[in-house]
C-alpha cells in the first residue's frame, strides 16, 4: 500500500514510546507530521519519505486538515505537560478529528481532556499502552482504549498496526487509563516481593553454599505465582550481567501513589497489601533495589 492510500498522522512527542509508534506507522506506509520540543529527535526521520516536520501544532494541524479529519497521537509525559498540549489543540480540532493520547496519566486528566477536546466535536481517546519501548518495538505491546466507541472503530487500524491488533476498547473516556494504572500498580507492587525474594536466596546461598543457585532459580521461577514474566526479566538480567552495579533510587510515582490512594478509595476497595508494598519502597535493599531496576529494565527497556 502506498503512501497517497493510508491516513497521515500527526505524531507529537518523539521520545523512545513516541519515535517508536512514528517509525511503526511509517513503516506501514501512513504518511507523518511530526513534532517535538527537542530537533534532535528529528534527525532520523530527516530522510525518510513523506514525514513532514511541523513548526507548531497549529502548523500540525494546518497540514493535517488538507487531508481531512485530522489524527494526532500524542506521547508526551502526563499530567501538566499533556493537559497543556491538548489546550493548545482544542481551539484548532473540530468535529471528525481524534487525538489519540498514549501518555501515562489519570483517569481524572483523561476526563477533563475528553470534555475540553468535545466542546468542538473532536474526539479524545486515553490510550494505556501495557509496556515501556521494547514490547512497542517488538509489537508486543497491549493497547486498552478508553474514549468514544465510533473514535476508537475508526482508529482502530492505526491502534492494530502498533499492537499487532493486540488492541481492544474497554469503555468509556479515563476507562483507557483506569486499566493501565491497575496493570502499574500491579507491576509496582509485586515485582519488588519477587526481587526481594530473589535477593533472600542470595543471602541463602552465602549462608549455604552448598545450594546449587541456578537450579534453585529455575525450580522457584516455575513456581506458582511467581512464575511468569518478571522472573524471567531477573533471570536474563542477571545472566546478561546487566544488573547495575549502583543501585538505583526507588520511587513510586504519583500516579501510583494516586491510584493507591484516592482512586481505591473511589472505588470502595481497600488495598492493605499493595499499599503496604509501596509504603515499603524506600526501605528496599541495595540487592533488591538492583534486581528490581534490572529486571524492569529487561521488561521495559528503560
Amino acid at each position: 500500500m502506498s503512501f497517497k492510500e493510508k491516513k497521515p498522522v500527526g505524531i507529537i512527542g518523539l521520545g523512545d514510546m513516541g519515535g517508536t509508534i512514528a517509525s511503526i506507522l511509517h513503516n506501514n506506509g501512513h504518511p507523518l507530521i511530526i513534532y517535538n520540543r527537542s530537533e534532535d529527535a528529528y534527525k532520523k526521520f530527516a530522510s525518510l519519505k513523506d514525514v513532514r516536520i511541523a513548526k507548531d501544532v497549529k502548523d500540525m494541524t494546518t497540514r493535517l486538515r488538507r487531508d481531512g479529519d485530522i489524527v494526532i497521537w500524542l506521547m508526551i509525559p502526563g499530567g501538566e505537560p499533556t493537559n497543556s498540549m491538548v489546550a493548545k489543540l482544542a481551539p484548532l480540532l473540530r468535529k471528525g478529528d481524534i487525538v489519540i493520547d498514549g501518555a501515562n496519566a489519570t483517569p481524572v486528566d483523561s476526563v477533563k481532556n475528553y470534555k475540553l477536546l468535545g466542546k468542538s466535536g473532536a474526539s479524545y481517546l486515553d490510550v494505556g499502552c501495557g509496556g515501556g519501548p521494547n514490547d512497542l518495538a517488538y509489537r508486543k505491546m497491549p493497547i486498552v482504549v478508553g474514549g468514544d466507541r465510533l473514535a476508537f472503530n475508526k482508529v482502530e487500524d492505526i491502534l492494530s498496526e502498533i499492537s499487532d491488533s493486540n488492541c481492544g476498547y474497554v469503555g468509556g473516556s479515563g476507562a483507557g487509563q483506569t486499566v493501565k494504572l491497575i496493570h502499574n500498580m500491579i507491576f509496582y507492587a509485586i515485582g519488588p516481593a519477587i526481587a526481594e525474594g530473589f535477593a533472600l536466596l542470595d543471602g541463602a546461598k552465602a549462608k549455604r553454599p552448598d545450594i546449587d543457585l541456578k537450579t534453585a532459580e529455575k525450580l522457584l521461577g516455575e513456581c506458582m505465582p511467581i512464575n511468569g514474566e518478571v522472573v524471567q526479566a531477573i533471570l536474563k538480567a542477571r545472566d546478561s550481567g546487566s544488573l547495575p552495579e549502583k543501585p538505583p533510587e526507588m520511587k513510586v510515582s504519583e500516579m501510583v501513589k494516586w491510584g493507591a490512594g484516592e482512586f481505591a478509595s473511589s472505588c470502595g476497595i481497600d488495598i492493605p497489601v499493595i499499599r503496604a508494598v509501596l509504603a515499603k519502597f524506600p526501605e528496599l535493599t541495595a540487592d533488591t533495589r538492583r534486581i528490581y531496576a534490572g529486571a524492569k529494565k529487561e521488561i521495559t527497556g528503560h
